[in-house]
């Protein structure tokens, strides 16, 4: 649902830019040039976003608006979750991976191999050539 709220923002975006090229193409002129003072502060208040939900307000198109609103703050919201639950994920882990969780049943998949925890003794997987460090499965002790 996101991906297509999105796709509807950089789509009103890009026609409203085409929209404006060809008025100022049929007028014979351009924009007044903004001063170099002034560039720095637009820049910072004005995003692609907030352009276009402008603009879509300007145009009537209230609900096209409500929807970019809500499709920009749906996706500061997830950026938010999702770094504070890394940031949980890590506390809770002590910085460390935790391995895979290894049934004597199955074989150890290629480019895996068998560790035993030295705290629980249990058989946890992780790669043979591990770039980070590992916790078990388990009891989340560091292997």
């Amino acid at each position: 649902m996101l991906e297509v709220i999105i796709i509807i923002i950089i789509s009103v975006t890009i026609y409203r830019r085409v929209q404006r090229r060809k008025q100022e193409g049929e007028s014979g002129g351009s924009q007044p040039a903004v001063t170099t003072a002034a560039r720095p502060q637009q820049r910072m208040r004005n995003t692609p976003a907030k352009n276009a939900i402008q603009e879509a307000r300007e145009d009537g198109n209230n609900t096209t608006a409500y929807l970019m609103e809500k499709a920009a703050a749906d996706a500061k919201e997830h950026a938010r979750e999702k770094r504070e639950e890394q940031k949980r994920l890590y506390e809770t882990r002590g910085g460390l991976a935790v391995a895979e969780r290894y049934l004597p049943e199955n074989e150890i998949p290629r480019g895996k191999k068998c560790v035993i925890c030295g705290y629980c003794g249990a058989e946890n997987l992780i790669p043979v050539s591990p770039g980070t460090r590992y916790s078990c499965y388990f009891c989340r002790e560091p292997l």
